[in-house]
């Protein structure tokens, strides 16, 4: 009882558990393995955790909406080799980068057109984009251009790699992203109709919220996003690669849903997008530190979505009878 007042307490109550399960989960692999704090484990942890949690952040906005985006995973692949790929056309690293967010944000705003105005299922939407921006992933690295794709200006590898306080550029920018996020959702109106809209999408557009608009900006955040996380770790590895965020959609969807987020909408936020990266990623550390073997990484995480899944599920099913609705 005392813990439930307690969650109730804390700003971004949907995140509480997972914030609670991620301390506990951070104590047993300090005190179960003399490798944690090493130094490169730190920053290998930073090193996915930071541009992961972007992504997981673009797309807890559409799970708060009742949706979801499959193809964060080939945005933020496409938008790291499109940023290389200029960098070694030798555009200044400021356009280079900002070009290579703003076609995220293109890919993006078309997933938010093809769901909001042409009426497609975001699930048929993004997979389509999903495939195609991935297959254009697979054509430029498997071309000639993939040889040049490397010897960045040292501008752009600082940015990758200098450190501030022990964390990387990626790690601050991702802090702050997570704060604006966070006061957005919470404090300011836009942010709220995001709830209100993932709450009953018909009875707000029945009250004159713009459920179309909404959707197409939640979108469009979303492949931004993902091309910062792409960009980030580009500039974290110093190369492009041709598996850049192949197949983390549904480590992405994991994670927000870990964190608070509900598939049904109405719930989450970016605290939770945080969290829920967090668990992942030391779910992940955990079987490095420990030798366990990998393939069962799968089995674990299916297992904990299901588990998450299903107690939502229930939890939903008591709102709505304590509501009357059924």
């Amino acid at each position: 009882m005392r813990l439930k007042m307690l969650a109730q307490k804390v700003k971004g109550f949907d995140c509480f558990f997972s914030l609670l399960v991620c301390v506990f989960f951070f104590i047993c692999l300090a005190a179960g393995s003399p490798y944690f704090f090493n130094q490169q484990n730190i920053l290998s942890l930073q090193a996915s955790i930071a541009p992961y949690t972007m992504l997981a952040a673009g797309m807890m906005l559409l799970i708060i909406m009742g949706m979801f985006d499959l193809s964060v995973g080939s945005v933020m692949g496409f938008s790291g080799i499109f940023c290389a790929y200029l960098l070694t056309e030798k555009l200044p690293v400021m356009a280079a980068v900002l070009l290579a967010l703003a076609a995220g944000a293109a890919i993006g705003a078309l997933n938010g057109i093809l769901v909001a105005y042409a009426g497609i299922s975001p699930l048929i939407a993004t997979i389509g984009t999903q495939f195609i921006f991935r297959g254009f992933c697979e054509l430029i690295m498997t071309s000639e251009l993939a040889v040049s794709l490397t010897g960045f200006p040292a501008g752009f590898l600082k940015f990758g790699n200098m450190r501030f306080l022990g964390l990387y550029p990626m790690t601050w920018i991702m802090l702050l992203a997570v704060v604006i996020f966070q006061i957005i959702l919470m404090k300011t109106w836009p942010g709220r109709w995001f709830y209100y809209i993932g709450g009953n999408k018909i009875s707000a557009s029945t009250m004159g919220f713009p459920v179309k608009g909404m959707t197409f900006l939640a979108f469009t955040v979303s492949g931004f996003m993902s091309a910062l996380g792409g960009v980030m770790s580009v500039a974290r590895s110093q190369a492009a690669s041709r598996y850049l965020g192949n197949g983390i959609q549904v480590d992405i969807l994991i994670a927000c849903v870990v964190g608070g987020g509900s598939l049904l909408g109405g719930k989450g936020d970016a605290a939770g997008a945080l969290t829920g990266t967090i668990f992942l990623i030391l779910l992940d550390n955990a079987f490095n530190l420990f030798g366990i073997n990998s393939l069962f990484k799968g089995v674990v995480i299916g297992g904990i979505l299901m588990l998450v899944v299903m107690v939502d599920g229930i939890l939903a099913m008591r709102r709505m009878k304590a509501l009357g609705k059924i």
